[in-house]
């Protein structure tokens, strides 16, 4: 119905149209030809130099190379706003070629276009992160960039708006023709300049606005990239002279184009803005410090450790890069720009390309060892190179021993001046160094008034001529000592440039007066730059005489540290804790080059950061010296004769000092207690100490009496130290000592030699309950030539007469100059090394103080078992079998006899085997052969017996030792070439018997075979049962003992072990605390017309353990572009590489398992942007290339 309505309606209007104007001709009317739908293609991208949202987005063509905005017709929407995080999207309608975006502000709207501020100290006014607005603060600020369409792609074009993609497009616009090449040349110079890996359109700079938005960030590109287009915002506001960033930014722009693309490495001395490349670099760096703490703060740390690691790693080797950039200046400042040679074809072409890298390496260094010939490649030459050089630096420098002489001349003039005792300006070098062996002359000019030393100084063929300046700061908060000079040895020149220094900080102001004291706090932070030339001087030796230029900086911070200080470094009878500084290296820089005469050259630039240095606390000793906090006290009593000392969860030691009627008579009770179930002494400990003095006509003499008991054992001794007139004048000429002592072991059953104690007598001589007396001996004896030797021998006195000492604390005091040891059963024994507080102490004093541990128990760490029949023995520590015997006897002088010993050095376990095997030879005693297979060598030793009358009796016996590296197949001796062992003359000799010949060789422990009759007895002889040491891997050696009775057939035994000789000696570092260090090095050398640059990126991700990425640069022989591809390396996982490059092409090679020798094995996969490509194998020893197109090459 609706349908036939319309059919009317219509006849009615053209009817109606028809009769209109009877006038008019006819009208024809038809609809236009529409043609084909216009392509579309898809711009999108994000506008950041911080964020920029609600900014006008104006697209724009190029017609004769000029920019031309693009029509409403040639874009699907011609109004474009960037949204709140940058992003934009550009329709346009059947366009190809190259294409420019522009983002502007917008002005005169409600809305303003604003830019978040990516500056780490502020925009103006506006704090990092805070939003400027462009509409009023700078309408003329603009970004673009160029990208070059084909509207056969249907895929969206990316193209992000940056302040890095306006400088290339500012670049681009100057280029006489604007095409894809022009445009894809430019961009790489660009990026690879500012150190950009990959395409700077397509590339999206991270917004370091957003520390969500750094935490997600899964590219390092991209996340590089934000940091460089921040770093050039932050210079844009660097500086006070007015101009507005827009203008800023043109002014770098312009810069670049009136010089090719050549960006200046340093700013010049004028104050005009200038964009710096090394300045960007360093920018950029302190960003990465900055994102750092912004995470941290922001974020757990254990969920951002690894990129808390990558940006810190980054910082580092943007400092290495801004460093290398100067070194790789022309002399007009300037880098040249150079772009990727880009593999154009399919992703086959662009895997092989990778593969061609990998080549062109392992040619120019012969890593395949292709070469098979004595002719050095290019890369090993300047291997060669970069060896001599460090030999050279080594030699040379070791040479300039002038320096040293010149040090002591100095301090003793500065010593005689303090002291008042030197005058003048001019000394004499000769005239202060008096007791040395130097024949230096020659002078020293010294300015007291502004702390300068001028050297002119010659000592053989040495020479210096050395300016010393000493100057300190305003703030008095550091001293800077400024070098320069030179100094010649006979072999080299060592040239300081002014403007060298070494500078150290403190933490509180040094005045002058403390300087010329030398009394001056510990350093907070030290500094050090130099810039020096190194020159060898040519003679008949050296005729390719070397040379070093370069600058070497360094930061560092001073760090206490516990540390162990072995016995022969101390002098006294056990390692000592001691604390003291170590320097760490916040910051060090090296950059230079050298060169050889011939003209070879290499340029090396390292760069070394520690993030944690500043603040870092040393970790402390784990094991041996780990330290207890506060966990010993001591307190005197108001009259010193009572101590008591006590450690937490430890030992308590209780002094009672008894004085008696006269003068050096006196006891002192020592009583130990442990309420620790594992405590040394069980029950407790007790010890009685006396002194008497009597007189005689001679002189005093003295009685020294000791008991002492615990649960196991008592122990009583006594000692009368008496004058003697030797030579019969009525004077003692000396001092003769009488002792008696006695013991009870309460384990052990009562015999005549071992019987409950005695008790002691008024003479102090020993009565036992049967009368049963002990009396001194005047035949057995020590002698002393005066008393006070005896005083200085005895371990209580200490040098006092025993009438001096009056109290348990002088005694207490005088014994603590070597420290003080206590149990702790959880532990082991814990030591005060607090010395000097201990010999401080006074009647009423408490203390409390550090103990560290000086013998770290490992209770019941050891097991020994022994089988029934003796034949095996087994022996663990930690659960872990330290060795083991295994002994098959099948008659005397017939076994087998297997030795398991674990090694110290690797921890392996290495097997060892003694086979003995005897032979009838129609005497009496048979000959008999030992058969030694031992991890290092092995062994054939036969004895014959001899007999030279018809008795059959062993005259005599032939040994004949013969010695190689192994058995073959067949069980014969061979040599390490593999060749037979044959036996000679010179391999044999004769003894008198057997026995001498058996109990002269250690190998068999110094035993006779035939005394063989099971393992035990073979263990007995091995080991020493008082003194079993095992070396424990990161602890040191742990020892332990058994009685050597208790070692019986069928007996199981677990025994403690101590750590005597500790593994870790220094503080410094552990598993979970170390330092965060990361290092760059950068190693530029043309080999074979390539010019070749190497840069070596590592992060410590643990205290054994790290990450290594190498990135290899080089250029074409004859081109003007470069390749670039990446090796990373996780010393974690030891067996995997990751190889990659700029293009998107990535393989990661697994080393093997051994396999069959025929057996195909896969190495790794080379994808291109995710995709196979590619397989790399390896058939036999032949590395092969699988291509996805059927494609074989060998690599």
């Amino acid at each position: 119905m609706k349908f036939r309505k319309a059919l009317v309606c219509l006849a009615i209007s053209a009817a109606l149209s028809a009769c209109g104007d009877s006038d008019k001709k006819d009208v024809v009317t038809s609809q236009p030809d529409q043609g084909p739908a216009p392509v579309k293609t898809v711009v999108t991208g994000v506008a950041i130099k911080g964020v920029l949202s609600n900014a006008r987005v104006t697209p724009y063509k190029f017609v004769n190379n000029e920019a031309v905005m693009l029509t409403e017709d040639e874009l699907e929407d011609a109004e474009i706003i960037t949204d709140a995080d940058g992003n934009y999207t550009v329709t346009l309608l059947d366009y190809d070629g190259p294409l420019k975006v522009v983002i502007s502000p917008i002005t005169g709207g409600t809305t303003p276009t604003e830019m978040l501020c990516d500056v780490q100290d502020g925009c103006g006014e506006v704090e990092f992160g805070g939003k400027i607005n462009l509409s009023t603060n700078d309408p003329d600020f603009s970004l673009s960039a160029i990208s070059h369409i084909d509207k056969d792609v249907v895929e969206p074009v990316r193209l992000n708006v940056s302040a890095v993609t306006h400088l290339a497009s500012s670049l681009i616009e100057s280029k006489e023709t604007i095409d894809a090449s022009t445009i894809t040349t430019t961009l790489s110079q660009v990026g690879n300049t500012l150190g950009i890996i990959g395409d700077i359109n397509t590339l999206a700079p991270t917004n370091i606005n957003s520390t969500q938005d750094i935490v997600d960030e899964d590219n390092e590109n991209e996340l590089k990239y934000g940091l460089i287009n921040a770093a050039i915002a932050s210079s844009l506001f660097a500086g006070g002279d007015g101009a507005t960033q827009s203008q800023k930014l043109a002014q770098a722009a312009q810069d670049l184009v009136d010089n090719d693309g050549e960006f200046l490495v340093n700013q010049d001395d004028d104050d005009d803005f200038e964009l710096a490349l090394s300045d960007v670099l360093s920018l950029a760096s302190s960003l990465a410090h900055y994102m750092v703490a912004n995470i941290q703060k922001d974020f757990d740390n254990a969920e951002t450790t690894a990129l808390i690691e990558s940006l810190s790693q980054r910082a580092t080797n943007l400092t290495n890069e801004a460093v290398v950039k100067q070194e790789q200046a022309n002399d007009d400042g300037r880098i040249t720009p150079i772009s990727d040679k880009i593999i154009e074809g399919g992703n086959v072409d662009i895997a092989a390309g990778l593969i061609e890298d990998i080549r062109v390496f392992a040619n120019l260094f012969d890593l395949n060892k292709a070469s098979g010939q004595d002719v050095d490649t290019k890369g090993e030459a300047a291997i060669k190179l970069s060896e001599d050089a460090s030999l050279m630096v080594d030699a040379e420098v070791e040479k300039f021993t002038l320096v040293s002489t010149l040090g002591v001349a100095i301090s003793n003039i500065q010593m005689a001046m303090d002291a008042g005792t030197a005058t003048g300006t001019v000394f004499q070098l000769a005239d202060w160094l008096t007791g040395t062996t130097s024949s230096a002359t020659g002078t020293v000019t010294f300015d007291p008034e502004n702390y300068q030393f001028m050297v002119n100084a010659t000592e053989g063929s040495e020479k210096a001529t050395l300016d010393i300046v000493l100057e300190q700061s305003e703030d008095q908060l550091s001293v800077s000592l400024n070098l320069s000079g030179e100094l010649e040895s006979t072999g080299a020149k060592l040239t300081l440039a002014t403007g060298s220094m070494l500078k150290v900080s403190f933490d509180e102001a040094v005045t002058k007066a403390q300087l010329d004291m030398g009394e001056v706090p510990m350093p907070s932070a030290g500094e050090v730059s130099l810039e020096v030339t190194l020159t060898q001087l040519a003679t008949e030796i050296v005729t390719n005489p070397l040379s070093f230029t370069g600058k070497v900086s360094t930061q560092v911070m001073p760090v206490l540290v516990p540390k162990v200080v072995s016995e022969w470094q101390v002098g006294e009878g056990e390692s000592q804790i001691i604390e003291e500084y170590d320097i760490l290296p916040k910051h060090i820089s090296l950059s230079g080059e050298f060169s050889s005469l011939a003209g070879d050259r290499i340029s090396a630039t390292l760069t070394i950061d520690s993030d944690n240095a500043q603040g870092y606390q040393a970790a402390g000793l784990a094991h041996y010296g780990r330290k207890f906090e506060q966990n010993y006290q001591v307190t005197v009593s108001q009259d010193g004769r009572s101590i008591v000392e006590s450690l937490e969860g430890g030992e308590t030691f209780t002094y009672t000092f008894t004085p008696g009627a006269n003068a050096g008579h006196w006891d002192e009770m020592l009583t130990i207690t442990d309420e620790n179930p594992k405590a040394r002494y069980g029950e407790g400990f007790e010890r009685t100490l006396s002194f008497r003095t009597n007189s005689t006509a001679l002189g005093d003499e003295y009685i020294y009496a000791y008991h002492s008991s615990h649960q196991n054992t008592d122990y009583i001794y006594s000692q009368k130290v008496s004058p003697i007139d030797s030579t019969d004048d009525g004077v003692a000429n000396e001092y003769r000592a009488y002792t008696i002592s006695r013991s009870y072991d309460k384990n052990s059953p009562i015999t005549d030699d071992n019987k409950p104690i005695p008790s002691f007598t008024n003479t102090w001589e020993f009565e036992y309950p049967d009368g049963e007396m002990v009396s001194f001996s005047e035949e057995d004896f020590s002698t002393y030539a005066t008393a006070n030797d005896y005083f200085a021998g005895n371990q209580f006195l200490n040098g006092n007469a025993p009438m001096d000492v009056t109290s348990s604390l002088s005694m207490f005091k005088d014994r603590r100059t070597s420290g003080r040891s206590l149990y702790n059963g959880d532990f082991g024994i814990l030591s005060v090394n607090d010395y000097q507080q201990l010999s401080s102490l006074s009647n009423g004093d408490s203390l409390t103080l550090n103990t560290y541990l000086s013998e770290e128990l490992l209770a019941d760490a050891y097991q020994l078992d022994v089988s029934a029949d003796a034949n095996e023995i087994t022996l663990n520590l930690e659960q872990s079998l330290v060795s083991s015997l295994q002994l098959d006897l099948v008659s005397p002088a017939n076994f087998l006899l297997t030795q398991r010993m674990r090694n110290d050095y690797n921890e392996m376990l290495e097997l060892s085997t003694i086979k003995s095997q005897t032979d009838d030879i129609g005497l009496k005693d048979d000959r008999v052969t030992v058969t030694y297979h031992m991890p290092y060598f092995a062994r054939v030793v036969t004895y014959t017996p001899l007999s030279i009358d018809a008795d059959s009796s062993a005259d005599s016996v032939e040994v004949c030792d013969l010695w190689g590296d192994d058995f073959n197949a067949d069980g014969l001796l061979i040599d390490y070439d593999g060749d037979l062992v044959i036996p000679q003359q010179d391999n044999c000799y004769t003894t008198d018997s057997f026995d001498n010949a058996f109990s002269n060789d250690n190998y068999l422990h110094y035993m006779s075979p035939y005394e063989i009759s099971s393992a035990l007895t073979v263990a007995n002889h091995i080991y020493n049962w008082s003194s079993i040491q095992t070396y424990l891997q990161g602890v040191g050696v742990a020892e332990g003992y058994i009685n050597a009775d208790d070692v019986v057939a069928g007996s199981s035994h677990t025994f403690d072990a101590w750590i005597t000789e500790p593994d870790q000696v220094s503080g410094l570092e552990s598993e979970d605390q170390f330092l965060n260090v990361n290092a760059a090095l950068s190693v530029g050398v043309t080999l074979a017309d390539y010019d070749v640059n190497l840069t070596l990126n590592g992060k410590r991700t643990a205290l054994e353990d790290g990450e290594l990425n190498l990135t290899a640069t080089y250029q074409l022989p004859g081109e003007d572009a470069q390749r670039t591809f990446t090796i990373s390396y996780i010393t974690t996982e030891q067996q995997q590489v990751t190889i990659a490059n700029e293009q998107g092409t990535s393989v990661v090679l697994t080393v093997p398992e051994q396999t069959d020798a025929d057996e195909q094995v896969t190495l790794g996969i080379i994808t291109v942007n995710g995709e196979e490509a590619a397989e790399v194998v390896m058939r036999g020893k032949l590395l092969l290339v699988i291509y996805a197109n059927g494609t074989v090459e060998s690599l």
